[in-house]
């Protein structure tokens, strides 16, 4: 099984069926997912992991999901972030991110084109805002910028 991820501003395709010993908590993945209102099911069907070892975060670090079917029919959004676990201790960590969903509410409106222009002014940086920017960057230059902020109000 493999997903397209983001690690350390490059593409990647994460082989989810390998072991990951070499978590780096500083550098976690970003899943790029395809389309607004993919459900938690959905997404760690992707992942080939023992489900009963994960922990799913909402966009504000509310745990939502400690199982595949704890909420199961809850949309995930640019954001939350998935952890791997292997008892209590985090294996790996994936963040999610979906194009043009810059608030993490795992749909794209208008609420998004104001976020981005937040984010635009903003110097803050994190895993979590990283994922933001990617979901942010709707022209796919690498920049997250004015220009995306109008490229998103026009295709609402």
């Amino acid at each position: 099984n493999f997903i397209e991820c983001v690690k350390s501003g490059k593409k990647y395709v994460y082989n989810t069926s390998k072991s990951h010993d070499s978590y780096d908590s500083e550098n976690p993945a970003i899943m790029l997912i395809p389309s607004a209102g993919q459900k938690i099911s959905t997404i760690l069907d992707m992942l080939d992991v023992n489900l009963d070892n994960i922990a799913v975060y909402n966009a504000s670090g509310s745990l939502v999901a400690a199982s595949k079917y704890s909420n199961a029919k809850t949309a995930i959004g640019t954001g939350y972030k998935i952890q791997l676990l292997s008892g209590t201790t985090v294996t790996d960590e994936i963040y999610i991110c979906l194009r043009g969903d810059v608030n993490g509410d795992g749909k794209i409106n208008v609420s998004d084109v104001n976020s981005l222009s937040s984010l635009v002014d903003s110097n803050t940086v994190s895993s979590q805002i990283l994922a933001i920017q990617y979901a942010g960057d709707i022209n796919i230059d690498g920049k997250t910028n004015v220009s995306d902020v109008n490229s998103l109000n026009v295709s609402i």
